[in-house]
């Protein structure tokens, strides 16, 4: 009996220390979830802060973008404005194509200038490539008889010849003037270009100016007295006669 008693108490105290081990293995499990919990806290909350601040920055991106876009637009209205005016001011500062605007259009202006000068882009043109160079042909069209033009070529931007037909000054019409035979015979070589148009009492009713390696040519056409088409084409090189024919003037 003592020493089954003795084997009862020994198990008795082995089962109170195991329950001791355990309970103390529960308060540790315990103790280490409430400190993990409030681990898992602290990150909730770090998460949260990160995640405000990531939001506060998308919105000042997004804030700064706008006022980007709203300067760059700004920007855009005030350069189309200034456009509009420059537009505004090259239409008002041409004058239409007639014989004086014509005759202010002179070898090395630039496209730009020619434009300008008339006031409107050409009514029609052509465009080809010459040995490496760009050559453009503009024709307008102009104040004067029917079919009254100007056609002006330029290379690689500036005029390098022109020619007019039908055009009209405002008063470079001589009264009484008139081209026959006998005008056409006064005509000599060295004559100024003025002399010759005083002389027939009209400027010419088509001529073309050409570049001839550094002197400048102008072939002029009057329309005169005689059978049908009687005509005189004076040529001019730097400004005075150099040449002239005549067909069916009397």
């Amino acid at each position: 009996m003592k020493q089954n008693d003795a084997k009862i108490k020994k198990i008795a105290s082995i089962v109170a220390a195991g329950l001791i081990v355990t309970a103390i293995a529960g308060c540790s499990s315990l103790t280490g979830g409430a400190d993990g919990s409030t681990g898992n806290s602290g990150a909730a909350s770090t998460s949260t802060e990160a995640a405000t601040r990531a939001d506060d920055s998308v919105k000042s991106g997004s804030n700064t973008e706008r006022e980007a876009n709203t300067e760059s637009k700004t920007a855009g209205n005030a350069n189309g404005a200034d456009n509009t005016n420059a537009a505004s001011v090259a239409e008002s500062t041409g004058e239409g194509l007639t014989l004086e605007v014509y005759n202010r259009i002179e070898t090395g202006m630039t496209y730009d200038e020619v434009a300008g000068l008339i006031g409107a882009e050409p009514d029609s043109q052509s465009t080809m490539d010459l040995m490496g160079s760009e050559v453009l042909t503009c024709i307008w069209y102009g104040e004067g008889s029917v079919g009254a033009n100007a056609t002006i070529q330029f290379q690689d931007g500036t005029v390098t010849s022109k020619a007019q037909s039908g055009l009209d000054g405002d008063s470079q019409q001589a009264s009484g003037g008139k081209l026959t035979l006998a005008v056409y015979n006064q005509i000599e070589i060295g004559m100024t270009y003025d002399d010759v148009v005083g002389l027939i009492g009209a400027e010419p009713d088509s001529q073309s100016t050409m570049d001839l390696m550094g002197s400048e040519v102008i072939a002029c056409t009057w329309y005169g007295e005689g059978s049908a088409g009687a005509n005189a084409m004076i040529q001019f090189q730097d400004g005075a006669v150099s040449a002239k024919s005549q067909a069916g003037l009397e």
